[in-house]
């Protein structure tokens, strides 16, 4: 029988930021007690892992703004406000939530530690399911049941999907697993099995600054590999700040120096391209100035950072290219001579001169033929 799908409200805001949004249905609200690291609790399967601060998401202004007005589109919105207010009245509070941890594999397998205090308490979890049943009457989905031996929930039906299961590991510590992954991690709880951190990811994750608000270390796909040409990337590390203003640093490793030294002087035009472009589009110089990408060993390594004093001016940036960008402006030049459109969508304009020339470009089909991609949608094209 199809269990109704509920009390998603708090896993999609938090979760979803770290691509759990897939599984937007019912959250037992539960918490981290601390006995596992949140990070060995990712099978050696997985091709990528990653860590979210919870606090820093619910603190961006792009949470408030995005996030929370996508979700108030959503036809059940009033539903997951109405589940939201009973988990509050059972002392469950989204501010509550620490961080998610959790891994994926390229077969789609997935498994998601959640943290915070009091998710995980027994009491706060048939609180809420009592509840649950005064919201429907006869609704049992939010109940907890005992699997292999452990405080659980059945999230999605193995008899409907792939099966997706909740378990309590401690009064703070909440898992998230797939059916297949599931043994897997039960295993890791029990410290038997091969965490990721300690197999096919150890190098990858020993290069990851875990203690940042966003943390990812992954194998990429293969055809992505295969792209840079012989030897190809070993594997790629990113993490973020995202309180007092913004920091960027992504590791990049291949198979070794000469390859390294090889792509870095193929992106150096782009850059210096890139760099320029974004000046022109009022992003901050000193920003654009300290960016910066270097190879050592077969390692690059790339770095953005942002001041606080600097983030208003930077959105002030981004949101005039994202306004310019959403009138779906056909292809067009800014010079002395004032705005050209072109002679078809997406092709670059005759620019007719040999002064410097900085224009944004918004080809209708999304796509940059000889100008450089920003994002997707928006081009830049530089003359000099």
């Amino acid at each position: 029988m199809k269990r109704t799908v509920i009390g998603i409200g708090l896993f999609v805001l938090v979760a979803g930021a770290a691509g759990a949004a897939a599984y937007s249905g019912k959250l037992p609200f539960l918490r981290f007690g601390g006995e596992p690291d949140p990070v060995s609790l990712v099978p050696d399967g997985a091709q990528v892992m990653f860590g979210v601060s919870v606090p820093a998401i619910l603190k961006m202004e792009a949470y408030s703004e995005g996030v929370v007005q996508e979700m108030q589109k959503q036809p059940n919105y009033p539903e997951m406000m109405e589940v939201m207010r009973l988990a509050s009245a059972c002392g469950f509070e989204l501010d509550h939530l620490d961080r998610v941890t959790g891994g994926f594999s390229a077969e789609k397998n997935l498994v998601f530690v959640v943290t915070g205090n009091q998710i995980g308490s027994e009491q706060q979890a048939r609180c809420f399911a009592e509840k649950t049943r005064d919201l429907r009457p006869g609704d049992t989905s939010m109940d907890p049941i005992e699997r292999n031996g452990r405080m659980a929930w059945v999230i999605e039906d193995p008899e409907e999907g792939r099966g997706m299961f909740g378990y309590r590991v401690s009064d703070d510590m909440l898992v998230l697993v797939d059916s297949v992954w599931e043994p897997l991690v039960l295993s890791l709880l029990d410290g038997k099995g091969l965490a990721a951190k300690d197999g096919r990811l150890r190098e990858a994750y020993a290069e990851a600054n875990s203690k940042q608000d966003l943390w990812i270390a992954g194998i990429p796909p293969t055809d992505l590999s295969d792209q840079m040409g012989s030897g190809g990337l070993e594997f790629l590390v990113a993490d973020m700040r995202l309180q007092d203003g913004f920091e960027l640093n992504v590791i990049v490793e291949v198979v070794n120096a000469a390859k390294a030294q090889e792509l870095l002087e193929k992106v150096k035009p782009q850059i210096h391209m890139a760099k320029a472009g974004l000046i022109a589009m009022g992003i901050p110089s000193g920003v654009v100035d300290r960016a910066s990408v270097e190879a050592s060993g077969g390692t690059l390594t790339a770095r953005v950072d942002v001041t606080p004093e600097e983030m208003s001016e930077l959105e002030r940036a981004i949101n005039e290219i994202s306004r310019l960008a959403a009138q779906n402006a056909a292809t067009a030049q800014l010079d002395s001579n004032g705005l050209q459109a072109p002679s078809s969508p997406g092709a670059s304009p005759d620019w007719g001169t040999d002064r410097p020339t900085a224009a944004l470009l918004f080809p209708k089909e999304g796509r940059c033929t000889s100008s450089y991609r920003l994002v997707d949608g928006v081009c830049a094209h530089l003359a000099y």
